[in-house]
């Protein structure tokens, strides 16, 4: 097999289809009895048609992103940037990241945030943020200023970082100390971090099986996956990987494959698919 790819742009549907036609050719190979022709030619056309389908949905397969040292104990995976040859929609992420901190690291520049706007998911551990002390599931919303926010952590921890450009973040900060959760769909409990009219983020807990139905989407809906496994559609989507959808595209029947937690930030009601 090929290195993987560093670029975020070649981590999409093209590479899921090759690595399953692959792992088809691999499975057949070992059962000479299942592996004619005729066999081959109808998984691929299954795994092509499930492509087709999935068009559109970005999926970053985070484990395949080379790390980009910032600092002394700190390393950035981008995990979205806006394509600056179009024009960006409505509510579409400027830049995404996921950032690492080793113990006592310290960050003052290097992520090109002054006089943006930002918000911040701590997926583990506890940092500092201009002096603002967050814990793991703390989400806070970054006002722009003149200079770029200071990171430190004096045990390590991971953060999922949105860029906002001059989108103004959600003002405040929602801790998991402080949670509520209510009940969302069956099996499903969700813990609302802020809305602002058609628009919210959140944190969902699934049991093992629950499901979401097929849905549309009115905003661009960013799913990251923080602990176990679920399906979109076909794709599964693992611990530490992240889903965009964008807007006007649809989703399949969505099922947590083992019990997940995962961050979504789109829309505020489900746009369910008639049947």
């Amino acid at each position: 097999m090929k290195p993987p790819p560093s670029n975020v742009k070649d981590l999409r549907d093209r590479a899921d289809l090759d690595e399953a036609i692959e792992l088809i050719n691999d499975a057949l190979s070992s059962d000479p009895l299942a592996a004619s022709p005729q066999v081959r030619s109808r998984l691929r056309g299954r795994v092509a048609d499930s492509a087709q389908r999935h068009q559109g949905l970005v999926t970053v397969r985070t484990r395949r992103l080379q790390p980009e040292p910032l600092a002394a104990g700190v390393m950035l995976r981008w995990v979205y940037r806006t394509d600056t040859a179009r024009a960006r929609r409505a509510g579409e992420p400027q830049r995404l990241a996921l950032i690492e901190l080793q113990p006592g690291a310290r960050l003052v520049s290097g992520l090109g945030l002054a006089h943006r706007h930002s918000e911040w998911l701590v997926v583990s551990g506890s940092v500092t943020l201009d002096g603002v002390a967050l814990d793991t599931l703390d989400h806070h919303g970054h006002p722009a200023s003149p200079r770029e926010p200071v990171l430190a952590s004096a045990g390590g921890a991971a953060i999922y970082l949105r860029d906002n450009g001059d989108e103004p973040s959600p003002a405040g900060t929602s801790r998991e100390r402080q949670a509520q959760w209510e009940n969302f769909a069956p099996g499903i409990r969700r813990r609302l971090l802020w809305q602002a009219g058609n628009a919210c983020a959140y944190l969902a807990r699934a049991q093992l099986g629950a499901a979401v139905p097929a849905h549309g989407h009115r905003n661009d809906e960013e799913c990251l996956m923080i602990e176990g496994e679920l399906f979109t559609g076909d794709i599964l989507v693992r611990e530490g990987e992240f889903q965009l959808a964008p807007a006007g595209l649809n989703h399949g029947l969505v099922q947590a494959a083992t019990p997940c937690l995962v961050y979504i930030r789109g829309d505020a009601e489900l746009d369910i698919l008639p049947g």
